[in-house]
Order: C-alpha cells, then sequence, then structure tokens
C-alpha cells in the first residue's frame, strides 16, 4: 500500500506496511540479491523518514522527490486519483 502527492511542489512517495521495525540504510554487496531499496531512496530524495502508521499497526515510510536546487520545475496539477500529471508535455 502507498500513495503519491503532490506537496508544495514536491512529489511525496509513501509506502506502508505492517511491520513495526524501522529500516536501515545498508550497503549491499555486489552479489547481494536485495539490499538497495533504502539506499537508492537516500540518493534520490530531498529527504525521507519513517513514522508510526496511522492506525496504529506498523509503518509508513516516506520520500520527498523534487528538482535540485537550482533547477526549473514542471509545472504539475494533482490529478482526481491523487497523481501528480505534468501539465507542460512529456
Amino acid at each position: 500500500m502507498g500513495a503519491i502527492r503532490v506537496v508544495a511542489g514536491v512529489l511525496r512517495i509513501e509506502v506502508h506496511d505492517a511491520s513495526s521495525v524501522r529500516p536501515k540504510v545498508r550497503r549491499a554487496g555486489g552479489d547481494d540479491e536485495a539490499g538497495r531499496g533504502l539506499w537508492l531512496v537516500e540518493q534520490l530524495s530531498q529527504r525521507w523518514g519513517c513514522c508510526p502508521r496511522a492506525g496504529g499497526i506498523g509503518k509508513a515510510v516516506w520520500a520527498l522527490v523534487g528538482p535540485a536546487a537550482g533547477q526549473r520545475s514542471h509545472p504539475v496539477r494533482e490529478s482526481a486519483i491523487g497523481n501528480a500529471v505534468r501539465t507542460d508535455g512529456p
């Protein structure tokens, strides 16, 4: 489960699960088949975090993704289903 929405011109991506174990960034070895996901989130996002899930079971992990400082962002609007949609073409 998750949610995607635009907040103050920045894309907020959130995923939920029923585990109360907080995620940790780790360095995966070249032959490891897992362990790169949160490292990628950390590298690609402006900020990320973890908080208790609304309703009390599990956690939510969120990330804010947007243009780097000084870059022009594309105008976006939130569609009826909550997805970010560019308004200036592909």
